[in-house]
């Protein structure tokens, strides 16, 4: 921890673009045929098994998407509906900057042959970071003091979550305000920043067609991993969402990861909500039933990750009790390398399609799994889980439209 009680994660350092400058005109010309893997349009939702016999749907999603009520965007939200259309999602998030223009555009529709609901967030650019209000119920002067920003947000029933934390443009920049409750793990134009100055050789590659080039930039988020275990150490239990921030940028072909399809289709979250809507995907996203996934490594559905301890049986974003040993259980649809780790430390790993660790620690555990890019030959991140805290105290049920923040409770 560095003093104040601010988590010890320094900026990561700025790098020389001169070159990059003249790269991405480049990226932007040239279209690959990529081995790139898109999500099935025709995949229907999962149903899986909830710790006490009832089915959850498992939902995928995309959030942090901007349209044309962003200064920076000229995406249309038919163009928005149309990818994500085309990349079998189930939901999505749009967070305009600063701005509610498309909040009448939120919901469900029937788009393409496709159930779709779109709820509408914002992105705030407060004096120290970008902030998402996903589930708003009001909006607010972005340049008011953050704490009063988050502070109004959780009043009013929002769930604050912060943008690109660790990117080298804009990072969050204070740790000691409170009242947060989601952090973003993944950020994919974070990532594919940071890559196009420090990685030109996977450009290339991709420039000549030898893999995806938006995949090839894809590498664990260590830095938004190992802040997120330091919050968590620090007493702020946060839901960790992964964040497409695609702004509908057209041409490039596979080469524009800002186009809204190739964005939707390198990942997304999935969620287990109670119900396929608006309210089943907010209590999901809530509660931590979700995990980011990198689609374009293979479909995640049958991904399952519980902790049973005798007849009872907790999923990931659950808060479980101190007692007797309990077991993890963890299976994947496909081979991978299997991690769980344990406050922020690895104590068993699988390389297959399962992992059993038993245990009488408490904690806070969570998975990762890994897979190999069929391309590059390179490990990447295929799943990222929420935690299951165990012997960590359960937080109340809040209904929905009546929440406060935790430190107000």
């Amino acid at each position: 921890m560095a003093a104040g009680g601010s988590p010890a994660i320094a900026p990561p350092p700025r790098r020389s673009r001169a070159w990059a400058a003249l790269l991405l005109p480049l990226c932007l010309v040239f279209s690959c045929a990529s081995g790139a893997r898109w999500p099935d349009p025709l995949r229907e939702p999962a149903r899986v098994r909830a710790g006490n016999g009832d089915f959850l749907w498992e939902l995928r999603g995309v959030l942090h998407v901007h349209s044309r009520y962003s200064h920076d965007s000229t995406g249309r939200i038919a163009e928005i509906l149309d990818a994500a259309a085309a990349t079998g999602s189930d939901f999505v998030i749009v967070t305009d900057h600063d701005r509610s223009g498309a909040l009448p555009y939120a919901a469900s529709y029937s788009w393409q042959g496709r159930t779709i609901v779109l709820l509408i967030g914002i992105e705030y650019s407060s004096r120290i970071g970008h902030l998402l209000d996903l589930f708003p119920r009001g909006f607010h002067h972005p340049k008011i003091p953050p704490q009063e920003l988050i502070d109004r947000i959780n009043r009013q029933g929002g769930f604050p979550v912060v943008a690109h934390p660790t990117d080298e443009r804009r990072p969050w920049q204070d740790w000691n305000v409170s009242g947060l409750q989601g952090l973003e793990v993944y950020n994919t134009v974070a990532d594919m920043r940071e890559d196009i100055a420090r990685i030109p050789g996977r450009w290339l590659r991709a420039m000549l067609g030898l893999g995806d080039p938006v995949l090839a930039s894809v590498d664990r988020p260590s830095d938004n991993l190992a802040l997120w275990q330091a919050l968590e150490r620090k007493g702020q239990a946060l839901v960790g969402v992964g964040a497409c921030n695609a702004h509908g940028r057209r041409g490039g072909g596979r080469l524009n990861w800002d186009d809204y399809r190739n964005g939707f289709a390198l990942h997304s979250n999935r969620v287990w909500a109670r119900s396929f809507d608006a309210a089943g995907i907010e209590e999901a996203v809530r509660a931590g039933r979700l995990y980011v996934a990198f689609d374009a490594l293979g479909e995640p559905a049958g991904f399952d990750f519980r902790y049973r301890r005798g007849a009872n049986e907790f999923l990931f974003g659950e808060n479980v009790a101190a007692g007797d040993a309990g077991e993890f259980l963890v299976s994947i649809p496909a081979q991978g390398e299997i991690a769980l780790y344990r406050d922020g430390s690895i104590v068993a790993t699988a390389e297959g399609m399962q992992l059993r660790h038993a245990s009488a620690s408490d904690g806070v555990w969570r998975v990762e799994v890994m897979r190999r890019d069929p391309v590059y030959g390179e490990w990447r991140p295929w799943i990222i889980t929420n935690p299951i805290r165990v012997g960590t105290p359960a937080q109340p049920e809040v209904p929905l439209g009546s929440r406060l923040p935790p430190h107000e409770e």
